[in-house]
């Protein structure tokens, strides 16, 4: 019995090479690039809104935390949804 799973193959295609050239020219361009940017710009959304909500309760007395939440919810789906 063999110690490999496979046997060793004949062809020189399937072998891997010491070292590859690549040109980053020929390269296709990166497709996730506008979902990051776009996650990027909703992360620094939800960011300011949630800095106003700290601001607003170190001025004042605040809100109760379930409606806060709701309305941060709603807010975030909203945005989200844009």
């Amino acid at each position: 019995m063999s110690k490999t799973p496979f046997e060793k193959s004949q062809n020189s295609d399937d072998e891997l090479l010491a070292e590859y050239k690549f040109d980053a020219q020929k390269a296709k361009p990166n497709r996730f690039v506008q979902e990051t940017l776009s996650y990027q710009a909703w992360v620094d959304e939800i960011r300011i809104l949630v800095d106003e909500g700290i601001a607003s309760l170190e001025h004042s007395e605040g809100i109760d935390g379930d409606t806060f939440v709701n309305q941060l919810l709603t807010d975030l789906q909203e945005i989200k949804e844009s």
